[in-house]
């Protein structure tokens, strides 16, 4: 099981640590969430291609999902790539304070391959 980091750290920018083995299609993949700031209190998961339905919300596949950053923990599983190729998907990390205000973007990138 892959496994990516999201840290929000006191002062400074997102910090994201993941393996650095590509993601097999169809595994699971654990995210972490660390905030050590008091402002942050939700997060949104978006990736850039609309084909990217990772997420299963109310059981609906979608390319997103937002958490509360109360639960530290999420989990999903990549699914069968359409073409054999490596895919680089990119997607973004938005930070959000209570009030919904935009705190901080990042835009990193994930490796999805087929067994």
């Amino acid at each position: 099981m892959n496994k990516i980091d999201v840290i929000f750290p006191e002062g400074g920018s997102i910090i994201v640590l993941q393996d650095p083995k590509p993601v097999v299609a169809e595994q699971a993949v654990q995210w972490h969430f660390h905030s050590y700031r008091n402002d942050v209190a939700d997060v949104r998961i978006e990736f850039a291609d609309h084909d990217a339905n990772f997420f299963k919300v109310g059981g609906v596949p979608q390319n997103h999902f937002q958490i509360n950053l109360r639960n530290r923990k999420f989990m999903w599983a990549t699914p069968h790539q359409q073409h054999p190729n490596n895919k680089n998907r990119k997607y973004s990390i938005v930070a959000w304070d209570s009030a919904g205000k935009k705190l901080e973007e990042l835009d990193p990138r994930i490796i999805i391959e087929d067994p």
